[in-house]
C-alpha cells in the first residue's frame, strides 16, 4: 500500500489541491503535479480505419463522401481479416491508454473488439458497439445478433459493456434502425449512430424513434444547429474528422457531451481532438472541456469510473496544449501505464508500430481508389 499525492486534481466535484490518494495496489509513494479523476473518455472511435479517403474534401454532407471518396484500401477486404482487426484494435486501446484515456467506446468489426477485449491484459474500460450497415458486405443486424451472445462469456471485471451503433439514416435501413433500439430499449443497451454530418436530420430520427423516449440516443458529429437536448439526443463532438472532412464543427459547447477521436490512428488518437476542443471552443473553457473529456463520457454510456485516474508532471492547462503525456495511469485502482510505459511500449515507439502496420496493409489490401459504398 502506498500514498499518491497530486498538487491539483480534478475530479466530478471540482478541483482539490494537495489531494492524498491511498493506493492498495502500489508498493511505492509517487508524487504529480496535476491529475484527473476519472481519466478521459474516448466517446466514439473506429479502431479499423485506416485510411478515409480525405482529398476532394471539403465535403458538404456524409453522403457525399461516403459515395466519392478515393479510398487507398480495399475496407471490406480488411473488414473480413479478423486478425489484422484484432490487431487495430488492440493498438487503438493501447495508443489511447498511453494518452489517458481509461474508457473508450469501438465500433467496427465486433468481433475482433471482442477478441482485443479478452486478449489484452493493460487497456481502458470499453464499450463495444458492433456497427450496423446495410451496404456492401458490411454487417446487417442478423449477422451481428448471433455474436452477441459470445459477450456472456467474457469476464471484464466492470471494464466491458455492450451497446448497438446504426451507421447512419443513409446507410441502415429504417426498419433496422427501429429494430435497433428497441433491442437497447428492452436489454438497457446503448444506443448511438452518426446523425446530422451536414445534412439535418434531427426531425427524421425523432419521427423514426418517437423521440424523447426512455432510451437515450447518442448522435455522434451533430455538427447541424438543431435541438438536440430537447429530444434526448446525447451529442459525441469528434473534432478532427469533423474539420478534416467539413471544415466545419458544432459550435456550441453546451450541447455537446463528450468528445471521440473518431480515427484514433490516422489522426494519434483523443489528445488531438482536446487540442483542438481548446482551440475551437476558447481555452477560458478549459474547465468545461474537461470535465467533457473524462466523467461526462463515462455518464454518458452508464460506465463506472471507480480507481480510473490520469497523472501528469505537468499541470493540466499545459498537458492539454502542448499534448503532454500521463506519467501513470490507472484502470479500476491498478496501474495499467507507468512511467509512460506499457510493456515494452511507450507512445512514440507504438505510433512507429502503428504506422508500419498501416503502411503493410494498405500495401496488402489496395482498393484501386474507388469508393465501395454501394448497395
Amino acid at each position: 500500500m502506498a500514498v499518491i499525492e497530486v498538487d491539483e486534481l480534478y475530479t466530478p466535484k471540482g478541483l482539490i489541491e494537495k489531494a492524498r490518494l491511498v493506493v492498495p495496489s502500489l508498493k511505492e509513494d509517487l508524487w504529480f503535479k496535476s491529475g484527473i479523476y476519472p481519466g478521459f473518455s474516448d466517446c466514439h472511435a473506429h479502431p479499423h480505419v485506416i485510411d478515409a479517403g480525405l482529398e476532394g474534401g471539403p465535403w458538404r454532407n456524409y453522403v457525399e463522401w461516403m459515395l466519392k471518396r478515393k479510398l487507398k484500401v480495399n475496407e471490406k477486404a480488411l473488414r473480413e481479416d479478423l486478425n489484422a482487426c484484432t490487431k487495430l484494435s488492440k493498438l487503438t486501446l493501447m495508443l489511447s491508454l498511453l494518452q489517458g484515456v481509461t474508457l473508450i467506446a469501438l465500433t467496427g468489426n465486433f468481433r475482433a473488439n471482442l477478441r482485443a477485449v479478452a486478449e489484452l491484459r493493460e487497456r481502458p474500460r470499453v464499450v463495444a458497439t458492433p456497427t450496423i450497415i446495410n451496404m456492401n458486405g458490411w454487417d446487417p443486424l442478423d449477422r451481428i445478433l448471433p455474436v452477441l451472445s459470445y459477450v456472456e462469456t467474457l469476464d471484464t471485471g466492470e471494464t466491458f459493456k455492450l451497446g448497438v451503433f446504426c451507421h447512419s439514416l443513409k446507410f441502415t435501413h429504417t426498419f433496422e434502425i427501429v429494430k435497433c433500439y428497441k433491442l437497447a430499449e428492452n436489454n438497457g443497451l446503448v444506443f448511438a449512430l452518426h446523425l446530422s454530418e451536414g445534412v439535418r436530420e434531427l426531425r427524421e430520427l425523432a419521427r423514426l424513434l418517437r423521440l424523447p423516449g426512455k432510451t437515450r440516443v447518442i448522435g455522434v458529429h451533430c455538427i447541424e444547429e438543431e435541438d438536440y437536448k430537447s429530444l434526448g439526443v446525447k451529442v459525441v463532438q469528434c473534432l478532427s474528422s469533423n474539420l478534416a472532412l467539413y471544415g466545419r464543427t458544432q459550435r456550441n459547447l453546451e450541447v455537446v457531451e463528450g468528445f471521440g477521436s473518431d480515427w484514433p490512428l490516422l489522426f494519434g488518437g483523443l489528445f488531438e481532438d482536446l487540442a483542438k476542443a481548446l482551440e475551437i471552443h476558447g481555452r477560458e473553457k478549459t474547465r468545461e472541456i474537461l470535465e467533457k473529456a473524462s466523467v461526462s463520457g463515462y455518464r454518458l454510456y452508464g460506465v463506472e469510473h471507480r480507481g480510473d485516474y490520469a497523472f501528469f508532471d505537468e499541470k493540466l492547462e499545459k498537458v492539454l496544449r502542448l499534448k503532454i503525456l500521463p506519467s501513470y495511469v490507472f484502470v479500476r485502482g491498478r496501474a495499467a501505464v507507468v512511467e509512460g510505459w506499457i510493456s515494452n511500449f511507450n507512445y512514440d515507439n507504438l505510433r512507429r508500430v502503428v504506422e508500419a502496420y498501416r503502411k503493410f496493409l494498405l500495401e496488402k489490401y489496395p482498393s484501386g481508389g474507388s469508393s465501395e459504398w454501394k448497395k
